[in-house]
């Protein structure tokens, strides 16, 4: 059976790929496909090694498309995780959201907890001061395009904006929960959204990933 993920740059230290929407960086269900599970199967048939090595340093949600780095080593593990800490491993991220936001660009700070019986993320604007669940969380977004009426599977959104974003904390739906506090949730989510918000796939695509080589210390950049 052909992967359904897409090496795009391999060594003996890492391993790069395109997530497609749809597919769980990890599952806990063994019958279902996943990005782990398919690059593991590929580096045994590539190497022999019955049982290879595949550090995970970020994952993306399952309806998210777009670029993952693993390990391939535990310590291009280490250095990879020391770098997502630091700032250091630079993800962007696309989206096309409903309605157009106020402002052209502006960094969103807000405080997010997770409901795992939801496996959802609450937001709020302040800082709530009963509970230390809630954690920081910021992100920047610029618009770079404004679409009078968003058209896809046949069906209208209406005005759209499609966004650039970087993150500076990696919360649980980070973005899909901020955008939509904000009153512009992203085309597709109806976790975030609403139930006539659904479209054929979660219009959020991680496109661009910035990283420092564990071992050479060359900065590698990939774009889909």
């Amino acid at each position: 059976m052909a992967m359904k993920t897409k090496i795009i740059y391999e060594d003996d230290d890492l391993l790069v790929c395109h997530k497609p929407a749809g597919i769980a960086t990890q599952s806990a269900k063994s019958y279902e496909t996943d990005v782990v599970s398919e690059c593991k199967n590929h580096i045994a048939k590539e190497s022999g090694k019955k049982e290879p090595y595949l550090g995970i340093v970020h994952r993306l949600d399952q309806p998210v498309e777009g670029l993952l780095v693993f390990a391939k080593t535990k310590a291009a593990a280490a250095g990879l995780t020391m770098q997502l800490k630091e700032n250091i491993l630079n993800k962007k991220y696309r989206a096309i959201v409903c309605g157009i936001p106020g402002e052209s660009e502006k960094t969103l700070i807000n405080y997010l907890k997770k409901d795992a019986t939801k496996a959802k993320t609450e937001v709020q604007s302040v800082a709530p001061m009963e509970s230390s669940d809630w954690k920081r969380s910021e992100l920047f977004y610029k618009v770079i395009e404004t679409i009078d009426d968003f058209v896809i599977g046949g069906r209208s959104y209406g005005p759209s904006a499609v966004l650039d974003i970087e993150i500076k904390t990696g919360r649980f739906h980070q973005i899909r929960a901020q955008l939509s506090h904000m009153g512009t949730p992203i085309i597709g989510d109806t976790k975030y959204g609403n139930v006539d918000n659904r479209a054929p796939k979660l219009q959020l695509c991680a496109y661009s990933l910035t990283f420092v080589h564990p071992r050479t210390k060359e900065e590698k950049t990939f774009v889909i």
